[in-house]
C-alpha cells in the first residue's frame, strides 16, 4: 500500500515486545512480557482494523466484484455487509 518503512516501524514497535504489569491498591506487580494478543484499549487497534479491511476489500473489488453481482440474491441491492469487526460477503 506504499506505507513508508519509517511509518511501518512506528506502527510495529508497540507490538514487538509488549510488556505489562498489574496495579492494585497502589501496589504494582513486576513487569511481564505479553506473548499473544493485542492489549485492551490499544489506540492503534481501530486503525489496524481499517487497514486490514481496506486491503481485503481492495482484493475483493479487484478479483470478484463482477462475479458477486451475478450471484446476488434476488431483490438484494448490496453485496457486502460491514459492522465493526464483522464482515459478510453475499
Amino acid at each position: 500500500m506504499g506505507v513508508p518503512q519509517k511509518m511501518q516501524n512506528i506502527i510495529q514497535s508497540p507490538y514487538s515486545q509488549p510488556k505489562f504489569r498489574v496495579e492494585f491498591d497502589r501496589e504494582a506487580s513486576d513487569w511481564h512480557t505479553q506473548s499473544s494478543g493485542i492489549r485492551q484499549g490499544c489506540p492503534l487497534s481501530p486503525h489496524l482494523l481499517l487497514v486490514g479491511v481496506t486491503i481485503m476489500f481492495h482484493d475483493v473489488h479487484r478479483t470478484v466484484d463482477r462475479h458477486m453481482a451475478a450471484h446476488r440474491p434476488e431483490r438484494a441491492i448490496f453485496d457486502k455487509v460491514l459492522y465493526a469487526g464483522d464482515t459478510v460477503l453475499v
